[in-house]
């Protein structure tokens, strides 16, 4: 197009083409979806279409399978199965995502007290949970579980920021991260939209959220809460346009023992789950980053409304929203 004799043709074909690009450019929704990590993944954001979508699926899914050949206990050949079957003393080099995940894990086990343990795996497969679930018609002997909470305390784990490996203090400690892995992916897949300078989207993995900007029309995201059955209060809805919300509780599955219904949440610190009988229906976190959420959700779950205010104190940028059952005192609790 370059030359006097074609500047008519020129000016014909460059009002196409650019009309043709203010058309692609224009801005819009995408939505995609699938499965990970025995769970759902959904992740909307407004884009160009200029933007590579399929490029953007293709990376998310090599991230998720990144992330479960470190993290997955249910694949033997992942880098948490050769840990938990090494030997104590073994120091075992860490990869990057298991060493992100184990550091921020142990932080929200000391700041707990315990109640929080990413070694809890002994406790999680005494009581029938983890790969190969069993359907446990009795309670573990108390002997068993005290042994298996002596395995379960997170100063078992030592990790060596020089060398970046972890050791063992006792035979049988075995880590699980499933209560921050799914969190930590999210924050990674937000990390990869940012890269590409989106900054309207939200992303949403088995529960755990997070979000940045606008919606689709243009307001903070809601998040609705989930509520009992026969909820007679007003459902909650969390507005954010930004950050990070993750809850345990409420639709979590149980197990099923002389008619007492047992979370897979476990107390670290007893070696017993959190039952349905308890006054809490589901603690929610928003905090900045959905690793840190997930985990710190789980451990509010365990210690309730008033211990949990205590810990979210410790966590700057992090409020917590307490939905317990009708018979208590008081429905919402929300506090910084």
């Amino acid at each position: 197009m370059k030359g006097r004799r074609w500047i008519g043709s020129s000016l014909t074909i460059g009002v196409f083409i650019t009309v043709g690009i203010w058309k692609v450019s224009e801005p819009r929704w995408s939505h995609l979806t699938g499965e990970t990590m025995g769970t759902n993944y959904q992740v909307h954001f407004k884009h160009t279409g200029l933007l590579g979508i399929r490029k953007i699926e293709v990376d998310i899914v090599a991230l998720f399978a990144s992330v479960n050949m470190e993290l997955s206990t249910w694949d033997e050949r992942s880098w948490i199965s050769d840990f938990n079957r090494a030997p104590a003393g073994a120091a075992m080099a860490v990869p990057h995502h298991a060493w992100t995940v184990l550091e921020c894990g142990l932080r929200v086990a000391d700041e707990s007290g315990g109640a929080f343990s990413p070694a809890s795996f002994p406790l999680l497969k005494l009581w029938g949970f983890g790969p190969n679930p069993a359907k446990n018609e009795w309670v573990p002997d108390p002997v068993d579980v005290e042994k298996c909470v002596r395995l379960s305390d997170h100063r078992n784990l030592v990790m060596e920021r020089a060398t970046r490996t972890i050791t063992k203090r006792m035979e049988g400690v075995q880590i699980d991260c499933s209560a921050l892995a799914k969190g930590y992916a999210v924050d990674k897949i937000a990390e990869l939209l940012e890269r590409r300078r989106l900054v309207d989207f939200s992303i949403e993995v088995g529960g755990e959220v997070r979000v940045s900007g606008s919606n689709p029309h243009r307001e903070d995201w809601s998040i609705r809460l989930k509520t009992p059955v026969d909820y007679a209060s007003p459902v909650p809805v969390i507005k954010l346009n930004e950050h990070s919300i993750a809850t345990s509780g409420g639709s979590q599955d149980f197990l099923t023992i002389g008619g007492i219904d047992y979370s897979h949440i476990i107390d670290a610190r007893t070696g017993y789950p959190i039952t349905k009988k308890d006054s809490v229906f589901s603690v929610s976190v928003v905090s900045e980053t959905c690793m840190l959420a997930d985990a710190l959700a789980t451990a509010c779950f365990v210690l309730g409304p008033e211990l949990s205010e205590q810990l979210i104190m410790r966590f700057p940028d992090s409020e917590i929203v307490c939905v317990v059952q009708e018979n208590a005192s008081k429905s919402i609790a929300l506090s910084k």
